[in-house]
């Protein structure tokens, strides 16, 4: 995509611009709020239009600046749209971060090919296309890439086979591109959450938003996540490269980084 690089910020030149893909609730919502507080443009992506304009409103109330655009990051078409939409409307982008995805949940032997492939077309591949659309822009900003991986792309449950193995792949490629995105002067964060208050537990196996679900992580371990958004919030702004959410977290994916057969042994025996 062409962009117009003398074409000034519509909102001023002081103003930076960011795009938060699942920027309807939870980690998405709480990081847009971080932001438009902090005085930026900020663009909220998702499929369901009711809970973006909820964000929009909620930024509404101390005058933070949220644009709504709908979007399915598996539909290239709606990505690049948005792509335009911020384009034409902001002319500059500072920050992506791909937050869109959900966990699909299932013993591996009854999951059938079109549960991965739609695991990994949100997960992995819509991720993938946000990015890609999006490095035009921040090019010319010397912007930042966020991507939301999990800790689980390094621990390991039953039935968590196929978000496992998504997550994963989004570590090792936000790894890979903290390598080659220099060259374009792109930073590179890759975030590793623990259990953090979203909607991911009512998200049924279609990838759809199911009310009736109830969330069965463990509630006590759980963190708010307008808590959980300060924290990323002040690592993107320091560049760092990695960053691990809640003490939990950390504990898990340095214990299955450093002792992956202690860590096997001990959930095989105690569960």
């Amino acid at each position: 995509m062409e962009t117009d690089k003398t074409k000034s910020n519509s909102l001023g030149d002081s103003v930076k611009v960011a795009w938060i893909t699942g920027g309807g609730s939870g980690i998405g919502r709480a990081l847009a709020l971080e932001y438009a507080s902090d005085g930026w443009a900020v663009v909220v992506s998702g499929r369901r239009e009711d809970v973006l304009l909820k964000t929009q409103q909620l930024a509404a109330t101390f005058n933070g600046q949220v644009m709504v655009q709908v979007c399915d990051v598996t539909i290239e078409s709606q990505v690049l749209e948005v792509v335009q939409k911020i384009s034409v409307d902001y002319g500059r982008l500072d920050l992506v971060i791909a937050n869109a995805g959900y966990a699909q949940n299932g013993w591996f032997t009854e999951l059938n090919l079109k549960d991965w492939q739609r695991q990994f077309d949100v997960n992995f591949f819509g991720l993938i296309s946000t990015v890609q659309h999006s490095i035009p822009l921040l090019t010319e900003t010397h912007g930042q890439v966020v991507l939301i991986s999990s800790v689980m792309a390094y621990i390991r449950f039953p039935k968590s086979s196929a978000y496992c193995a998504s997550k994963a792949a989004v570590t090792a490629l936000g790894e890979t591109l903290q390598l080659e995105l220099g060259k374009y002067n792109v930073q590179c964060t890759v975030i590793h959450p623990g259990f953090i208050e979203s909607e991911i537990g009512q998200i049924n196996t279609d990838g759809r938003y199911d009310a009736s679900l109830s969330d069965q992580r463990p509630q006590r371990f759980m963190w708010k996540a307008k808590d959980a958004a300060k924290v990323m919030k002040r690592g993107i702004a320091r560049k760092r490269s990695h960053i691990t959410i809640t003490w939990h977290g950390k504990a898990g994916e340095w214990a299955s980084r450093h002792f992956p057969r202690v860590v096997l042994w001990l959930q095989r025996t105690f569960g």
